[in-house]
Formats: structure tokens, sequence, C-alpha cells
């Protein structure tokens, strides 16, 4: 099977989730971190979605390992979430991701044919 050796395992709901987040522009962000929470709450909300009913302690547990899971797919994400990395680099990580995405999918839609 031809393809990359580590593939992100990246659910379809934090796809959707990430497109919701490039569409807000730049100049709303008050802070660097702004994006970074709202990358962490696509994240979690994707991953484990009925995160609320769990206790407390699970939670950020849960969201951490939502966190990871999304950063090992978005480079960029840990930089921006410390300040390293401008707000701008998520966005263009997004739309990588999208795009790589949906080629993917017309890939595999090829195949199916």
């Amino acid at each position: 099977m031809m393809g990359v050796e580590k593939e992100c395992k990246i659910p379809t709901q934090l796809l959707e989730e990430l497109s919701k987040i490039e569409l807000r522009r730049p100049e709303q962000w008050k802070r660097v971190s702004d994006i970074g929470d709202m990358m962490m709450d696509a994240c979690v909300k994707a991953v484990y979605p009925e995160l609320e009913k769990l206790p407390k302690e699970e939670r950020l547990k849960k969201e951490r390992e939502a966190f990871k899971r999304c950063a090992e797919c978005i480079p960029d994400l840990h930089e921006i979430e410390h300040g390293i990395r401008k707000p701008e680099a998520l966005l263009w990580s997004v739309e990588s991701l999208l795009n790589q995405w949906a080629k993917d999918r017309k890939k595999l839609q090829e195949l199916d044919v």
C-alpha cells in the first residue's frame, strides 16, 4: 500500500471544527493565546464530544489527550499555544490539513469506483 508511513488518525469532526476556526480573522484575537484556546476547544469537541459529562479530574486528563492528538497532526499548535509563533500560522496549518484531507478523500473515492 502506498502512502505516508505515519498517518494522523484525525476525526472528521475535528476537521469540521478546524474549518470553523479558519473563518475567524486574526484581528479578532485579543491575545495570541486565544487561537490556542479555540484550538483546544475544537480538539476536545471533536475527540471527546461527551466530555462535559465526565468528572472534573477525568475531564482535564481527556482535554490534554485530545490536544496531544491534535498536535500530532498540526505541529504549529504547541508553538502557537505558547506564543512562539503567530496565530496566522495555525490558519495556514489548518488550511493545509483541510486541503490534504480533501485530496485524500478524493483519492479514496477514485479507488472505490
